[in-house]
């Protein structure tokens, strides 16, 4: 034999063994397909669990629950209210500073002024 039909006849084993390996693979696929539609059939088959009405379920005394929440309501209004005073006191002792500063420039306006025009001016 020559060269040239030993490479042909590798060639077509090659193939012919590609060609079993893809039938193979196929009948696996199929095989799959059936086992998946039988269990559908099995799964269908079987009935569904009955199904029950539910309600929601409430605990003796829910109606009492802003008792419950009574002392933070009460914290809470107290924050609020100390805030308001806070910043009113703060306010308050702002102004009273803005006033005694504007008073002492005032005064000492007008002592630098009296001074410029009695101390120095008689030089």
């Amino acid at each position: 034999m020559n060269p040239e039909n030993l490479g042909q006849e590798e060639l077509r084993q090659r193939e012919e063994a590609l060609r079993i390996k893809e039938k193979e693979i196929r009948l696996r696929e199929l095989e799959m397909e059936l086992n998946r539609a039988e269990q559908d059939q099995q799964q269908s088959m079987q009935p569904e669990p009955p199904l029950y009405e539910t309600t929601k379920h409430e605990e003796p005394g829910r109606k009492r629950s802003w008792l419950r929440k009574l002392p933070k309501m009460i914290k809470f209004g107290l924050m609020v209210f100390s805030s308001f005073v806070l910043i009113w006191a703060a306010t308050a002792i702002a102004y009273q500073i803005a006033r005694i500063v504007l008073a002492a420039v005032i005064v000492g306006g007008i002592c630098f002024m009296g001074y410029k025009l009695y101390v120095e001016g008689d030089d």
